[in-house]
């Protein structure tokens, strides 16, 4: 039950993160870094599961 959720969690933050992007160009360098946090803890996550 708690991967799907983190999951979804992390999918929301990746559009979040896109939209801010498309906002505000001049930030993509520290949108990125967020981006591959969030990807590093998502695979934490699943690894974590196993």
């Amino acid at each position: 039950m708690g991967l799907p959720c983190a999951k979804r969690i992390a999918i929301m933050n990746l559009l979040n993160e896109g939209k801010m992007l498309r906002k505000h160009p001049p930030l993509h360098h520290e949108l990125i870094a967020n981006l591959f946090h969030l990807l590093r803890e998502a695979l934490l996550i699943v690894v974590a599961k196993r």
